[in-house]
């Protein structure tokens, strides 16, 4: 896997930075996307070319013709086989492939444009937009998942603006101190031996949950600062790129913790998945449930992943009942009882998020073992 700090990918980036804006005005647009595809070429060919295959099917289907139900269904089909068949190669112990660079962004970035190409929601433009779209440089690595609309309302009306590059350089720096000092340093050095420690001395449910809980913290360190990255960056190139974070930790109540966490693929989750499900369906924990799950096969096709957006459905179907009751109950009339409640609801929530892992560990565990026994009950006699 790339990592953020390699030479290389800092060359890149100030490359990208520059082709956005040394060549003339009406030629930027092409540099920037030539800039995108000589990246991806570079680090991963092969990514590249599944890149372009998909982006060209996608831009005839819905630009050369008017795009029919039929012909949305058959190529977002083979997109979620594309992704599918790389994910469940890359949790594979036979297999031991690498999912292409940027795959999981870019698929989910060309399923939005597909989806909103169909319903008719987006201005004309032409492919040279669309292709600058997809490679903006960077954003092709670790997202965010940006929609179309704003890119092209951007792309349409950058001028170049000292104060805007000076605000997005400042951005990419805190993300870049974001990573050394806290995740690589603070984390990885000082604190991460603490919880090694802790948890040699703690049983081992104490052990699992404080191993979780670092795991969400340096997750939530690392992703937020190459997020900031990419929005410095991209905001250095003239764009405006949707936030991905959202302080989830000060979150209240689980819900609330995804609507802040990983934004843009939780929002993409929201718009073409859960609002169609939950309109069709009017059962919002089924919606829940297939959100969620989607959200967990996003990071791997596996039983732990399902299990894993099961749990966190769940939590969030119970959630949404003790509010729904809590409601109904007198309100703290005290400020000071009221913050009490507030941090209590912080701390839960973020206990209930730290216990995903063991939780759904254990409960792979037995399911497997169960399975073994049936299979050795039903055909080793």
């Amino acid at each position: 896997m790339m990592k953020f700090l390699d030479a290389d990918l800092q060359i890149w980036l100030l490359i990208g930075i520059f082709s956005a804006w040394l060549p003339p005005a009406r030629l930027q647009v092409y540099f920037i996307t030539l800039i995108g595809m000589a990246f991806l070429g570079y680090f991963d060919l092969f990514s590249l070319q599944i890149l372009c295959s998909t982006a060209m099917l996608a831009y005839w289907i819905c630009n050369y013709r008017q795009p029919h139900g039929k012909q949305v269904a058959i190529t977002l089909s083979l997109f979620a086989v594309i992704f599918s068949y790389f994910k469940i190669q890359q949790g594979s112990e036979i297999e031991k492939i690498v999912i292409p660079l940027g795959l999981s962004y870019y698929l989910f970035r060309q399923t939005h444009y597909i989806l909103e190409m169909y319903k008719g929601t987006l201005r004309p433009h032409n492919f040279i937009e669309y292709f600058s779209y997809l490679f903006l440089l960077p954003t092709i690595v670790v997202g965010p998942i940006h929609r179309f609309p704003a890119f092209l309302s951007d792309l349409r009306r950058r001028r170049w603006d000292w104060a805007r590059f000076s605000l997005g350089l400042e951005r990419a720096f805190h993300g870049y101190a974001k990573l050394i000092i806290i995740a690589n340093f603070a984390l990885g050095y000082f604190l991460r031996d603490y919880f090694v420690q802790t948890a040699d001395i703690a049983g081992f449910s104490k052990a699992a949950f404080l191993n979780s809980a670092y795991m969400w913290i340096d997750l939530y360190i690392r992703f937020s600062a190459y997020s900031d990255i990419a929005i410095g960056v991209s905001a250095m190139m003239g764009f405006t790129i949707i936030e991905n974070f959202n302080n989830p930790f000060m979150s209240e109540n689980i819900s609330e913790f995804w609507k802040r966490w990983h934004i843009s693929l939780t929002s993409w989750c929201s718009d073409y998945f859960y609002k169609p499900v939950a309109a069709i369906t009017r059962r919002p924990f089924v919606a829940t449930s297939g959100t969620m799950l989607i959200i967990g096969l996003w990071h791997g096709f596996s039983l732990h992943y399902i299990l894993w957006g099961m749990y966190h459905a769940l939590g969030i179907a119970l959630q949404q009942r003790w509010s729904s009751f809590r409601q109904k109950l007198a309100s703290w009339d005290n400020h000071f009882l009221t913050k009490i409640e507030s941090g209590a609801n912080i701390v839960l929530t973020f206990c209930f998020v730290a216990a995903c892992f063991p939780v759904t560990t254990w409960l792979q565990q037995n399911i497997e073992e169960l399975l073994k026994g049936a299979y050795h009950v039903f055909f080793s006699a």
